[in-house]
């Protein structure tokens, strides 16, 4: 199966189900996991400009849109790693735009924000502060894929309003 799957916008390779090129086409979000270098930067920064539809949406939009995007990211990591037969697969990107959209979650736009936002959330999850290190070692799966991802997203967020707030006493 590893063979089927090579880089290079592996959901359009052929003789791949419907089920595993949604879900490559998904985890990938739509190729950007196939980046010869770095692609949780790329899927990082793709994930701050597919937020940008959702920042001036009430807050229950923006929590259902992260939900959604979190469910969807433990199934078709789950189904990638399975496919591959590598349960962190490189060209899966989606646990990124989970935990960039955690981070910016319930901000108005600022352009601080977006790229303070991004440096933090790639320190925080290159880094990963417990429990982020427990769930990236400890859980298998499309769970462990994505949840260090959410917890570094949550340290992201809190982190920033942190700061808001400490620059509002200055």
């Amino acid at each position: 199966m590893q063979n089927r799957m090579t880089l290079g916008l592996s959901f359009l390779k052929p003789g791949i189900s419907l089920k595993v090129r949604f879900a490559l086409w998904f985890a990938s979000v739509g190729g950007a996991g196939d980046f010869p270098k770095a692609p949780g930067t790329v899927g990082s920064l793709i994930a701050l400009f597919l937020f940008l539809p959702l920042v001036n949406q009430s807050w229950l939009i923006q929590l259902l849109a992260v939900v959604l995007v979190v469910l969807l990211g433990f199934w078709t990591s789950f189904v990638v790693g399975r496919e591959s037969g590598v349960e962190d697969d490189q060209r899966i990107v989606i646990d990124e735009v989970a935990g960039m959209w955690i981070t910016l979650l319930f901000f108005p736009f600022n352009i601080w924000v977006f790229v303070g936002g991004f440096l933090l959330f790639r320190v925080l999850d290159i880094v990963k502060v417990f429990p982020a290190n427990y769930c990236d070692e400890k859980i298998e799966g499309g769970y462990g894929v994505m949840l260090d991802d959410v917890v570094s997203g949550i340290y992201a967020n809190v982190i920033i309003r942190m700061l808001f707030h400490l620059s509002a006493l200055l």
